[in-house]
């Protein structure tokens, strides 16, 4: 069973608020995986935590738009293995109150023994159009999926190889993936597009197939099956 895309959910924004809650709906498709990708404009890391259905998810990464000595709006990637299905609710939780957006997107056919295959962070403090995220995938056939946040009103568009699940113009965030199946593993890239030039966070990671899938393109590679 190899990855497929299931649903993905816009959570939109609230300002001046210490959580956000919404509702996302996982299918019953086997091997399901859930990514969060969350925002929030502050001047520090301010999210401790988000959960589906109650489940609390795992950090993948956050990172700013901003530099280093001058952190600002942050965002932030999460992942949940086998998350139950159906309509539950993603609650996004902060330390203080600020502006706090998010989304979501599910998929089937993951690996449910481990949270990412691999992860990085980039961050952008001189202004571009087109920001590109590279990392190093380990496991056949594995997709990517990213986060981002800028720091301008224009729209964002989706470069090569790269599909937006749900985009929230008013904040300038997505959530996006490959929509299809790295192989062989190794450097792949995801790209973003905006008519203006913008600082640029993103995190991305990528996430393997199941077993039953890694199985069967191993015995395909050997000529059986």
């Amino acid at each position: 069973m190899a990855i497929a895309f299931d649903n993905a959910t816009d959570g939109g924004f609230l300002g001046g608020v210490t959580s956000l809650t919404f509702s996302h709906t996982v299918g019953t498709g086997a091997n399901r995986i859930l990514f969060v990708q969350a925002c929030t404009y502050s001047t520090a890391a301010d999210i401790t935590g988000i959960t589906y259905a109650g489940v609390s998810m795992t950090a993948v990464g956050n990172a700013s738009s901003k530099a280093v000595s001058d952190p600002d709006r942050f965002v932030y990637l999460y992942v949940l293995p086998n998350p139950a299905s159906g309509a539950n609710n993603v609650v996004i939780s902060t330390s203080a109150s600020v502006l706090i957006g998010g989304a979501a997107s599910s998929y089937t056919g993951a690996l449910q023994t481990s949270t990412v295959d691999q992860s990085t962070t980039a961050r952008n403090v001189v202004g571009v159009t087109n920001f590109t995220t590279t990392l190093t995938s380990i496991a056949n056939n594995c997709w990517t999926v990213i986060a981002v946040f800028n720091t301008d009103s224009s729209p964002m568009t989706a470069g090569a190889g790269t599909t937006i699940r749900v985009k929230d113009t008013p904040i300038n965030s997505c959530i996006a993936d490959s929509n299809a199946a790295i192989t062989p593993a190794g450097s792949t890239s995801l790209i973003i597009n905006s008519s203006g030039n913008v600082n640029w966070a993103t995190v991305m990671a990528s996430f393997a197939p199941s077993i039953a899938s890694t199985i069967s393109s191993n015995l395909t590679i050997l000529g059986v099956g």
